[in-house]
């Protein structure tokens, strides 16, 4: 998956939230939706993007390493991803 796909779905998930958010409060509905779209956008992208967009080193490859990295993303995602995709941007342009 090259970085300009992974952003344009996290972008069109992040911009969702808003979406499903005010979607909520116009029709009188609990935020819990919310709540749960966050998290099914997290667990999304920490199984179909983060998956496809980097390797991990065999080195790094511990259970430690890839669940801590993996919950982070998926609970943290639209902060996390943001970085992620800086630093990757950063790497492919220098």
């Amino acid at each position: 998956m090259s970085l300009r796909q992974a952003f344009i779905i996290w972008l069109s998930l992040f911009v969702g939230i808003f979406i499903v958010s005010w979607l909520c409060s116009l029709l009188g509905l609990t935020q819990y939706i919310t709540f749960f779209y966050y998290l099914g956008a997290g667990i999304f992208l920490s199984k179909k993007v983060l998956a496809n967009l980097i390797e991990w080193h065999p080195i790094h490859n511990t259970i430690d390493n890839v669940s801590s990295a993996k919950l982070g993303f998926a609970l943290l995602w639209p902060i996390r991803y943001l970085v992620l995709f800086f630093k990757l941007g950063v790497l492919k342009a220098l």
